[in-house]
Formats: C-alpha cells, sequence, structure tokens
C-alpha cells in the first residue's frame, strides 16, 4: 500500500498486514478519533481480476451493511485505494471461528452448540430480513468474538456469495452454484440459484449443527457430482444414528433444519430459534430437577 495512503478516510492509520490471500490483503487498522483497532481488507485488481470476483466483494460490504445486527461483522466504510483497488473497513474480532474450535475441542455438546445457534439465528433473523440470502454458512462463517470480560458473542462473516433480493445474480443455471459443498441445500444441487430462499440458510445451519456434535458430515463427497449422486441415492443418517447418546428432542431439531425439501424445513430463523431456546428451556428444567432431587438424597453408607 503507497505509504501516502496510510490514512483512509482521513480517520483509519494502516497497520501491519494481519493475513494474505489471492485476491488480496487484510490489514490491521486503528481508529484515530475512538482508539478502536479494525480490519482493512484491500482487494489487489489485476487484468486477470474475475469482474465476478470484484462485484462480490462489493456485494459483501453492501450486504453486511443492510443485515447490521450485534451477531454480523459491523462494517465501517469502503473505498478505493489511489490505484483502484478497492477496501472494506470493519470490525476486528479477537476469538476464533468455530471451525477452529470444533478442530481444538473435538465434539461439542447439543447445548453448547445450541448457545452459538441460537445467536446465529439471531443475526441470521436480521439478515434475512434485510433481504439477504447469506449461501454460505459453514465453521469458518461464524466467529466466536471475546468481549473483554471473557464472554463470547457470535458474528457472521463473509457476505462475498451472498445473494441480495432485488439486485441481478450470477446465473441461474448450475454454473452459478456458489457456496461450500458440504453445506449446501438440496434445492441448490438439484435446481440452481434460482429455487433458493432463507431456508437454505437453515439447512446450512442444520449441517453445523450435525457437524459439530457428530464429529461427522452429512455427505462425504469431494466434489459436486458426487454430492449430487449421494443427495439421489437417499437421505443420510440421521443425528441420532451417527450419535446415538444425543438427546432425541436436540435431534429432532437439527433432522427438521436438514429436511430434504424446504417445505418440511424451519419457515424462518425465529422459528428454528424458538424451537430451539424451548428445548434448551426443558434441559434446563431437567438439569435444575435432577439437582434438586440429588441434593435431597442422602449419602450412602459406605460398605466396608
Amino acid at each position: 500500500m503507497d505509504r501516502e495512503e496510510e490514512f483512509l478516510e482521513g480517520k483509519y492509520r494502516v497497520g501491519e498486514a494481519l493475513g494474505h490471500g489471492g485476491a488480496g490483503v487484510v490489514y490491521e487498522g486503528l481508529d484515530i478519533r475512538t482508539g478502536r483497532k479494525v480490519a482493512i481488507k484491500v482487494m489487489h485488481l489485476s487484468p486477470a481480476t474475475d469482474r465476478k470476483a470484484l462485484a462480490r466483494f462489493h456485494r459483501e460490504a453492501r450486504a453486511a451493511v443492510q443485515a447490521r445486527s450485534p451477531h454480523v461483522v459491523d462494517v465501517f466504510a469502503t473505498g478505493e485505494l489511489r490505484n483502484g483497488d478497492p477496501y472494506i473497513i470493519m470490525e476486528l474480532l479477537e476469538g476464533e471461528d468455530l471451525r477452529v474450535r470444533i478442530e481444538r475441542t473435538g465434539r461439542m455438546s447439543p447445548l453448547e452448540i445450541a448457545h452459538i445457534a441460537v445467536q446465529t439465528l439471531e443475526g441470521l433473523a436480521r439478515v434475512h430480513g434485510a433481504g439477504v440470502l447469506h449461501r454460505d454458512l459453514k465453521p469458518a462463517n461464524l466467529f466466536l468474538a471475546r468481549a473483554a470480560d471473557g464472554s463470547e458473542r457470535v458474528k457472521i462473516l463473509d457476505f462475498g456469495v451472498c445473494k441480495i433480493w432485488g439486485e441481478p445474480g450470477e446465473g441461474t443455471g448450475l454454473g452459478g452454484l456458489l457456496g461450500t459443498l458440504p453445506y449446501m441445500a438440496p434445492e441448490l444441487i438439484e435446481h440452481g440459484p434460482k429455487k433458493l430462499d432463507a431456508r437454505a440458510d437453515l439447512y446450512a445451519l442444520g449441517v453445523i449443527l450435525y457437524r459439530a456434535v457428530s464429529g461427522a458430515l452429512p455427505y462425504k463427497a469431494k466434489n459436486f457430482v458426487e454430492l449430487r449422486i449421494q443427495m439421489r441415492e437417499g437421505r443420510p443418517p440421521l443425528l441420532s444414528e451417527v450419535s446415538p447418546g444425543v438427546d432425541g428432542g436436540f435431534a429432532r431439531l437439527v433432522d427438521k433444519a436438514m429436511e430434504w425439501e424446504a417445505s418440511g424445513r424451519f419457515a424462518s430463523a425465529s422459528a428454528f430459534q424458538a424451537a430451539l431456546v424451548g428445548w434448551m428451556g426443558t434441559v434446563s428444567r431437567v438439569d435444575s430437577l435432577l439437582g434438586e432431587f440429588l441434593s435431597d438424597v442422602p449419602p450412602r453408607t459406605p460398605v466396608c
């Protein structure tokens, strides 16, 4: 980055590079007015730059702004460098994404992942209400941001392949497929993007819950063709089949989120969230009653 561009928007100081990718780089920045650290994502343009990739970069910023929520990564500004390279200035998050969490800790308990899912659905309700379909929900795009008091807040990341209703898409046929294979809804695999609605995101979240609790993905396809064949051969094992000890109520919620037909899934993010909260409340009441029962049980006399 040009030294003359040490400050962006007149208030963001550009710092060290945090990471490099095939299309650009992310820098740490500082809002000199507030002292808040930010992330500055720059896309490097070149003669080989795909126009669709550039459109996705701009769409990412618009979608995050439209769907502003405590559970969506916050975008503060967008612009272009002197050489025309576009940039996005967003909040700098501390913590780890769900993919790293799962790899680090192994399988998660239903209650642990449910807490994460409830926050995710709060964000999704706002995203969908703003006319945005994420289209690439996966563990790596759910960031567990750590606050100063040690608490965690889920932040939905990466709206680069999202669909904003009312804007032209990138194709309606199978050639317009975008997303990550294991989390793609059946209607996307069968009919392409034109059939998608918000329930495709709910399917992806169902797969995330399935993966977190069972340690496995519902389909083990290496490419689109394999995934399409496996889906046509039949539905994957139920969560209760791959994790026999999982709570039945939780397993049924995951199965519903992953129904083959979109009409069989939850009607909205809010409906899915309400069902999860209801299940969590039941589990908490059972734990509370069990605790009271155990406290009333007299200690056993040891047998010598």
